[in-house]
């Protein structure tokens, strides 16, 4: 008799041994403070393997945060695109357009089997990202985040486009601590247990548009009353 047993999983290739070990040690412990010898240790590879593959450490970072992130453009962008067709002409409608920039990322949530480790890493690369790592945004977020912005000009014409980018960037953060971070929403304060991801998705996009229609803040900064506290 044959007996019917699963095959065992294949072990994955040493590249991807090592964009695992060190998304999950990044993860923990953080880009900066991660160690190229903990990464190796824990992919079970020679540390050759790692400038090889990546380079160095930065080249290691840029490709552990673009498995993440292309996916999630690449679905932006083919929902983006199917609009437009939609409507090659005039003004596109708010909050599809939103929809089409925020979506992927609460998909990302939902689907990856590691997703509190990707909830770590989406915190660690807001929380850690500065000036420094201009190029490696620009390279990972830019074509995206201009299409959006370019796309949100067609929407509201009447709001200026760099004001729409900032509050694209402030949609994209309200969107990755609701929506990657689903405990935010059983808030120990404010009532908000029993709100599921897609109903809080369905919010954030009617959320976000009322702050995209809004009025254009004054180019100048408001005086402040006479008596009013320092």
């Amino acid at each position: 008799m044959r007996l019917n047993m699963a095959e065992p999983a294949p072990a994955p290739d040493t590249r991807t041994a090592i964009l695992n070990a060190a998304e999950a040690v990044f993860a923990e412990v953080g880009f900066a403070r991660a160690s190229i010898r903990r990464i190796v240790r824990q992919a079970g590879v020679n540390l050759a393997a790692i400038h090889y593959h990546f380079g160095s450490k930065a080249g290691l970072i840029e490709a552990v945060i673009q498995r993440r992130v292309a996916p999630v453009n690449e679905r932006r962008l083919q929902l983006l695109d199917s609009l437009e067709r939609a409507h090659p002409r005039g003004r596109l409608p708010l909050e599809p357009v939103l929809e089409a920039f925020l979506r992927p990322v609460h998909e990302a949530g939902a689907d990856t089997e590691q997703v509190d480790q990707l909830r770590r890493l989406y915190g660690r690369l807001i929380s850690e990202a500065d000036a420094s790592w201009g190029d490696l945004l620009a390279r990972q977020f830019g074509p995206v985040l201009h299409r959006f912005t370019a796309a949100l000009a067609r929407a509201v014409p009447e709001v200026p486009e760099p004001v729409l980018a900032r509050r694209l960037f402030f949609s994209l953060g309200a969107a990755v601590h609701c929506l990657l971070k689903p405990p935010a929403l059983a808030h120990p304060i404010l009532p908000l247990t029993g709100i599921d991801t897609e109903t809080a998705l369905e919010d954030l996009i009617r959320y976000a548009a009322a702050g995209i229609r809004a009025d254009p803040a004054p180019t100048q900064p408001r005086k402040r009353r006479q008596g009013a506290r320092a």
